[in-house]
């Protein structure tokens, strides 16, 4: 059973496991295994992305005192508009995964959405650097700003 605080380090572990397991012919198995693993990491990623942007959460601040330079801004929406491909790329891999579960998949095409995965995998891992990133700035600055 899953926990529901489960981490994103080991929901995309969980991914790529899945993702790189052998299809068996028709790939309905692989498909559904992967498209549960896909919607996994989508809750984390969303968990996440909601204590970042509430009314306590460190984005939130960066309307008020913390927005001290338009480079701050720039990579603020710069993280949302992936956030945002992030998802619509989760949605599109989704759709086909479905379509696999309900009528089976190539090898072609099982391949094609295991590259797809593993890219979408390492644009969270760059996202989640990002926003780490930003997180401690925000911090600094804040910290900084009383001295």
């Amino acid at each position: 059973m899953r926990s529901e605080r489960e981490t994103l380090a080991t929901a995309t572990t969980n991914l790529q496991l899945a993702v790189s397991a052998k299809p068996t012919p028709g790939a309905r198995d692989w498909a559904f295994r992967v498209e549960r693993a896909l919607d996994t990491v989508e809750q984390v990623l969303h968990r996440e992305d909601d204590a970042l942007n509430s009314a306590d959460g460190v984005v939130a601040d960066m309307g008020g005192d913390l927005a001290t330079s338009a480079g701050m801004d720039r990579r603020l929406r710069r993280l949302r508009r992936v956030q945002r491909d992030l998802s619509g790329e989760a949605k599109a891999v989704r759709r086909m995964l479905e379509g696999g579960v309900r009528e089976g998949l190539t090898p072609e095409a099982c391949e094609n959405i295991r590259q797809r995965v593993v890219t979408w995998i390492d644009t969270v891992w760059h996202q989640e650097q990002e926003e780490t990133s930003l997180i401690y700035e925000c911090a600094s600055i804040d910290i900084g700003a009383g001295d």
